[in-house]
Formats: C-alpha cells, structure tokens, sequence
C-alpha cells in the first residue's frame, strides 16, 4: 500500500516529467500522468496514476522524453524497459530497480540517486549523457565498465560502493569529493580533460593500478588522503612532457615514483580509451 508520501513524491515526478516534456510550468495533474505513462498505461488520470504506483509492474515501454523524480523508485520487480527517446531522467527515477542493463541513447542528463541500488545492471550506454547526479551509480554491483564519451563532471559519491572496475570519460573535467568512495574493484580510470581532483576522490579504492590523466595541462589534487589507499602497485600515466612537473606538483609530488609517461602505454595514441592492461 503506497503511503502519502510517496504519493505526493511520485505525482511530484510525474509533473516534473509532463512540465519538462511539454515546456510548460502549470500542467495539470491529469497531463502530467498521461505524459509519463503514454505507450504503456491506460491512459490518464486515476487509473493511470494507479497503475503508475504499482511497485510490482515488470516492464514499461513509452515515447516520453522524460522521467521525473521517483517516477520507479522502489519497482523491484521492473526488469525491462522501452524508453527510446528519454533525454532527462529525474532524481531516484530508477532506484532499486532490477534492471539488467542502463541503455538510453538520447540521455543527457540523470539527476541525483537516479540508477542507485541497480544491483543487476551489467552495461552501461549512455553515449550522449553530459551530466549525471550525485549518487547516481551508487551501488550498482554488477557493472564493471562505464565509458561516458560526453559527460563533463563526475558528482560526489556517483560510484559510492559500486563495483565497476573500468571507467573511460574523456571530456570530464573535475572529479568531486568522494566521487568513487569505497568502489574498491576499480582498477582503471581514464581521462583526457581532467584538471581538478578534488579531497578524497578515491577514498578506499585500493585495487586501482592505473590512473590515466592524458591532458596537456597539469591537473589540481585537492590532497593526498584521496590516493593513499590505492593498490601498492598503482601508477599515474601523464602526458611524457609534464612527467617532472608533476612529480613535484602541491600533493601529487607524494606520488613521484608513481608517475609513467602515457604515450608508453596506449595502443595507437588516441584518446579513445584504448589501453593495454598487459603492461599496468
């Protein structure tokens, strides 16, 4: 039985998902439940908002462009999903769900917590998506790869308790505090546009061996507690020219016997995530 609260949290979303879809900031409650459930509910108003609320729907498919907050929060048993044509995803919309896979191409943005507790999603495609919440992988314990080709920031705790072990994200600029806290089977970060590690941004992530930093300009640690519980036998590959710089760089200087130069280790030297792991 749903409570009051999570009513008022779920017609919340859907508004915000009719208002977003629509353009519109006065849209009534009726709309805003067609909008969301067009294409797999029955229709408008009380039924649909009924149906909506049923945490033991399975599948849903729709031609919405977009997901409000809360919108299957706590659809434990929603495993498959039509939503082609989603390009923003509000806070928590997926929480808990078991879903097997996180693939929507159009994606460009998915608020806080929005795939937190996705315990079964293997893949990840998200090819366009420019910016993800904090708290947005959050537990999610059977991905083992993320690329982001587009994404530009990577919020606090995204990763938190996660178990990807590669992820890729070339345009991403700034990693946020306790970005990847306690995602301890990371082992490979890669980066192209880097330039602000902020404080703990790996805090507990003692399998990483590879951080790829490939930009021309040296990229800020915001202190050294965020690397100390890396694997003994981590190594930071930076472009070859600021391979000195860095090694006497505020905070990264603690690292110095860690530094390799990146052009040693990339198959064709592109930026494209190509990396032999043979020789990490």
């Amino acid at each position: 039985m749903a409570t009051a609260e999570s009513v008022k949290a779920k017609i919340r979303g859907l508004i915000d998902a009719a208002n977003t879809a629509t353009g519109s900031t006065d849209a009534d409650l009726t709309t805003a439940v067609s909008t969301l459930v067009d294409g797999y509910g029955k229709g408008s108003g009380d039924d649909a908002l009924e149906k909506l609320l049923d945490k033991s729907i399975t599948e849903v498919s729709s031609n919405v462009s977009a997901i409000g907050r809360y919108a299957f929060d706590g659809c434990t048993k929603l495993e498959k999903y039509d939503l082609p044509n989603v390009t923003s995803i509000g806070d928590s919309a997926f929480y808990k769900c078991p879903i097997k896979s996180i693939d929507f191409p159009l994606l460009k943005t998915a608020g806080k917590s929005a795939f937190a507790s996705c315990r079964y999603a293997e893949t990840l495609n998200l090819p366009l998506l420019t910016t993800l919440g904090q708290n947005a992988l959050d537990n999610t314990q059977s991905l083992k790869e993320a690329i982001f080709p587009e994404l530009t920031a990577i919020q606090g705790y995204t990763f938190n308790s996660s178990n990807v072990q590669r992820l890729i994200a070339p345009k991403v600029t700034s990693i946020a505090a306790n970005a990847f806290s306690y995602t301890i089977q990371l082992y490979l970060a890669d980066f192209t546009a880097l330039t602000n590690i902020a404080a703990n941004a790996f805090s507990y992530t003692p399998g990483l061996k590879a951080l790829i930093i490939r930009g021309n300009t040296l990229c800020t640690l915001a202190n050294v507690s965020g690397l100390k519980s890396h694997h003994a036998d981590l190594c930071i590959y930076v472009p070859s020219a600021l391979v000195t710089e860095y090694q006497v760089a505020t905070n990264w200087s603690e690292f110095a016997d860690r530094f390799r130069a990146v052009e040693d280790y990339t198959v064709d030297g592109t930026v494209s995530g190509e990396f032999d792991e043979s020789l990490i």
